[in-house]
């Protein structure tokens, strides 16, 4: 790294874009600044920053969705990246945590950075990433994931316990009881406006069977790393739960099959590389999806989209491990 630290600072706000820049600059940064999120992994292929600023409300890209580029790509992901968020957006910050974040900065009631705090976080960041070697797996071990999980429960326990009421303590998602509220209100809304649906059902198989049991300790990292790649998957509109032991579901609305089919290919096949496997001898984690879409008529509620999904899980099921299979008039009821 130089004498004078080359900065990447993304930011929506033009005003909050040039008073960050100026104070950068101020203090020996090299600043490259933007309100783009495809511009910062345009600026980074380029020429490679000694750290990266992002606001998490970015246009055309979100902020998350730039996080999770750099770290999935192995000649970005070791690079620092502070996010900005507004206090108290705990769900944000978890998210962004689970994604790579390596610092997170908040703004204060009024929407601003405390005075100085920018270039301290930025200084310490870099100091920190200075001292460490990146390895070829990233950053992203198992303890690390459980460490956050836990961490990210206790503070909302502690910040927001309405919130943790409808959240599973195991995974950081939210429950099934909320769950099923939020699918009946975004049914409604498809209904009214005729805006697309989806609803998957992510089902969780651990060798040749047995009992999945919380307390277990293999089952609950296998929970976590696939809890963090739904999160990482997901937008903030998405709802993402943990239905039962060994099932998510995942509402998302504004989202034609298509879209839906896409992003359960991605989970699946992130699931099937990753090769999660248990220390008890039951063999390696299998998953599959059911998927099933409504555009605000052909069906009369939100329990019988519900059930296309489920029907449409069991269909992947008996096709084999880490299909999808999207819900049609063909498929066979219930056995």
């Amino acid at each position: 790294m130089s004498e004078r630290p080359k900065a990447i600072l993304a930011h929506y706000d033009n005003e909050a874009l040039t008073r960050q820049r100026m104070e950068l600059e101020a203090e020996g940064f090299r600043v490259q600044a933007t309100n783009a999120g495809p511009d910062v992994l345009k600026r980074v292929e380029k020429e490679t920053p000694d750290v990266i600023v992002l606001e998490a409300l970015l246009p055309r890209q979100n902020g998350l969705s730039v996080l999770k580029a750099l770290k999935a790509s192995l000649q970005t992901r070791a690079l620092p990246v502070l996010m900005l968020l507004d206090d108290g957006d705990t769900y944000t910050e978890n998210r962004a945590l689970i994604c790579g974040a390596d610092a997170i900065l908040k703004r204060g009631p009024d929407g601003l950075l405390a005075e100085g705090a920018l270039v301290a976080k930025l200084r310490a960041l870099l100091k920190d990433a200075s001292l460490t070697t990146p390895t070829a797996e990233g950053s992203g071990e198992p303890e690390n994931l459980q460490r956050i999980l836990d961490t990210a429960a206790q503070n909302l326990r502690q910040e927001n316990p309405v919130l943790a009421h409808i959240t599973d303590p195991l995974t950081g998602l939210f429950n099934a009881e909320y769950a099923e509220i939020k699918l009946s209100e975004e049914f409604k809304r498809s209904r009214r406006f005729g805006d697309p649906l989806a609803v998957v059902d992510i089902q969780l198989r651990l060798g040749q069977g047995g009992e999945e049991r919380d307390k277990d300790s293999n089952w609950r990292h296998v929970l976590n790393e696939v809890a963090g790649m739904l999160l990482c998957e997901s937008r903030d509109i998405d709802v993402l739960a943990r239905h039962d032991a060994t099932t998510f579901r995942l509402i998302l609305p504004h989202t034609p099959v298509k879209g839906a089919q896409a992003m359960v290919e991605r989970i699946l096949g992130s699931i099937a590389d990753r090769r999660l496997a248990a220390t008890d001898e039951r063999g390696p984690l299998s998953a599959c999806a059911g998927l099933a879409d409504y555009t605000g008529e052909g069906l009369e509620s939100a329990e019988e989209l519900k059930r296309r999904s489920q029907e449409a899980l069991k269909q992947a099921w008996r096709e084999g491990s880490f299909g999808v299979v999207t819900w049609t008039q063909e498929l066979p009821g219930e056995a």
